[in-house]
């Protein structure tokens, strides 16, 4: 979830947000815990406590390990992870992060995208636990980002969930520093999963936190020698991304109010002084006074489908249901967390799982988007994806980003048309592609694509994948891949296409890309297309992902479907962001 000051200023309840501090609070979370000795890796208990885990039980065909990795003095990461359903030990690794900053991964690992879900988690909740709205009992995912990838998520900065520490940090940046100290301990841990690919993902204020971890992990692989470890970042991921509030400004905000049909026709923004601020401008709270007036209601300002709720820590949603289980001393105990590591503050019901982070990235000076551009243009597939009910970090602000991205493709990437994004037959959102830069719109779906649409997020992660493995397949690390994406009919907007691209909802998905583009476009005989789709079906029909490895020659066969990119000339960044008016 994301921070936003132009946001937070007019919802307080923002969720992912950058709340109001405690600084008593705060520093009491840097107190030592009592575990002096944390553990670096623990199987998860879930077969002791049948409460918790009874109802999803049969479904468990994964291990899951939990522990603690030193990233500083008297620091630690906790983190969660699950191995993939299809067993492949040479499957990528996803790690995901939530926002904030300080929101614990912890949400995204129970309501999101593992293979564990709380059901109506996020709903109302009187009294804990009879008038909660949800079980409290895990159930299975069937689009779980593990099906064919080590999937792990990590509770970071410093001190945010079930992590603990004795400091802080307070920027992206040396977020980054943390995040690097971690990969290494973590492949110290896992040593078999050293070689495999990396792919670094998360939502909303992760849109700051992952360009930041990628260029710390360029410099370190830059600086390694022939003997240390070399951190195989192969991806990036990033969910309705918090990226430049510079860009993401109250222009692109009230783009949005118009598109969704927010404001009266032919509204406005009135014009501002010069120098005028965001966060304190009446024009923005005017903004949003005239949206809610036209909408009838107070809206969840993360989904603007829902109400906004409110209690005491409500922020959109109402996460004093999934606070509370989060302290449940069993769940604690199967998951090996340190005694007394989040309970204060980050899972006291005023916070909802978000340690309150003051000023981070306050002072910051690092170019986010420069560094995307560093990260394509280093060979990192990059995958932008935004849910279009969501207002915190809606995609107009994020489509404005992607189009100032400096790289080698940004003209080219500009030039495209959106094309219908579906799954399994029903139109889901729009994309475009271009070399390693994908963009993808979701209907249907707030800020948290993962909970909302979840057969689409899948989708969208299998795409990522196999254009990872293509790229690698290709034998040329930084050339463009082949794209998996065209528009025979192309669109300029969202809600119009007439081309479409398949993405089976079911692993693997984005094998259906390649048969569908490839046979319509005559770059596939039946043959070849035949061929592929008997390794998918008897794969699916055992029950088993294919490893995309096993489809290489199959897929080979298929002549590149993608265009060359074309290079852009360099552009400063005052000619591109958008007038504030």
């Amino acid at each position: 979830m994301s921070s936003l000051r132009l946001v937070t200023a007019l919802f307080a309840f923002a969720r992912g947000r950058l709340v109001p501090p405690d600084h008593g609070k705060i520093a009491a979370a840097t107190e030592a815990v009592n575990c002096p000795s944390p553990p670096v890796k623990q199987a998860v208990q879930w077969q002791n406590y049948n409460g918790l885990f009874g109802r999803v039980a049969p479904y468990i065909d994964f291990d899951m390990f939990t522990g603690y990795i030193q990233v500083a003095p008297e620091n630690y990461l906790f983190y969660w992870y699950f191995s993939p359903r299809n067993g492949d030990p040479k499957a990528p690794l996803v790690l995901y992060s939530n926002g904030g900053p300080g929101c614990s991964s912890m949400e995204a690992a129970t309501t999101e995208n593992s293979p564990l879900s709380l059901v109506a988690s996020a709903e109302s909740c009187s009294a804990y636990p009879d008038g909660c709205d949800f079980t409290q009992q895990f159930s299975n995912n069937p689009y779980s980002w593990n099906d064919h990838a080590h999937l792990l998520y990590v509770d970071n900065p410093r001190s945010v969930g079930f992590s603990f520490g004795t400091s802080f940090v307070d920027s992206s940046a040396d977020s980054a520093t943390d995040m690097v100290a971690f990969l290494v301990g973590f492949y110290q841990v896992y040593p078999e999963l050293r070689d495999n690919k990396l792919v670094i993902s998360g939502e909303s204020y992760s849109g700051r936190y992952l360009p930041s971890w990628g260029t710390a992990i360029m410099t370190h692989n830059k600086m390694a020698s022939t003997s240390q470890l070399h951190i195989n970042l192969a991806g990036v991921m990033i969910g309705n991304g918090w990226i430049v509030p510079k860009i993401q400004n109250i222009t692109s905000l009230a783009a949005y109010a118009e598109f969704a049909n927010m404001v009266p026709p032919g509204f406005t923004l009135p014009v501002r002084e010069a120098g005028a601020d965001d966060d304190n401008d009446d024009s923005v709270s005017g903004l949003h006074a005239t949206m809610r007036a036209y909408m009838g209601y107070v809206f969840n300002p993360y989904d603007i489908r829902q109400r906004n709720m409110e209690c005491e820590g409500c922020m959109g949603y109402n996460f004093t249901g999934w606070t509370l289980f989060m302290q449940r001393e069993d769940l604690r105990k199967a998951l090996g967390v340190c005694p007394t590591a989040g309970t204060f503050p980050s899972f006291e019901l005023e916070n909802q799982g978000c340690l309150p982070l003051s000023g981070f990235d306050a002072d910051t000076t690092f170019s986010f988007q420069g560094a995307i551009g560093n990260l394509l243009d280093g060979g990192v597939e990059v995958l932008m994806y935004y849910g279009m009910s969501d207002t915190v970090c809606h995609f107009k602000g994020g489509e404005s980003v992607a189009a100032v991205i400096p790289w080698s493709g940004r003209d080219a990437f500009n030039a495209l048309h959106y094309s219908d994004l579906e799954v399994a037959g029903a139109r889901v959102g729009s994309i475009k592609s271009q070399g390693r830069l994908s963009f993808a719109l979701v209907e249907s779906s707030g800020h948290m694509v993962p909970a909302d649409q979840p057969a689409t997020a899948a989708a969208l992660l299998d795409l990522l994948l196999t254009k990872i493995h293509t790229s690698e397949s290709s034998g040329d690390g930084r050339s463009s891949p082949p794209s998996i994406l065209s528009s025979s009919s192309p669109s300029s907007s969202p809600s119009s296409s007439s081309s479409s691209l398949l993405i089976d909802s079911m692993s693997p998905g984005a094998i259906s890309l390649w048969i569908v583009l490839a046979f319509l476009g005559g770059c596939a005989t039946p043959s070849v297309v035949a061929r592929i789709w008997r390794e998918y079906s008897a794969r699916r029909s055992a029950r088993k992902t294919p490893p995309l490895s096993t489809l290489d020659s199959a897929i080979s066969s298929i002549p590149s479907l993608s265009s060359s990119s074309s290079s852009s000339s360099s552009l400063e960044m005052a000619d591109v962001i958008p007038r504030r008016l």
